[in-house]
């Protein structure tokens, strides 16, 4: 949509993508329900097909608020 706004072209200029792993457990657990599929399967399959170079961190809350605390910012526009 924006040039230079692609996930490769992202991670080049050093931006740091990361994925928090309450709402990673959650969601694909909801997923797993609906297809009735388990839970622990769903999640690793979710993990297998995420982009490469993100990261699971434990909480998304937690990381946001330590990369404010190095500096960064961060704005939620949705």
């Amino acid at each position: 949509m924006f040039p230079g706004m692609a996930f490769e072209k992202l991670q080049a200029r050093g931006v740091i993508f990361t994925c928090c792993n309450v709402a990673l457990t959650v969601l694909s657990g909801m997923a797993a329900g609906a297809a009735g599929l388990p839970k622990e399967g769903a999640k690793q399959e979710w993990l297998a097909g995420m982009f490469k170079g993100v990261n699971v961190v434990p909480s998304g809350v937690l990381a946001v608020n330590r990369a404010q605390k190095k500096g960064c910012t961060y704005c939620y526009a949705g």
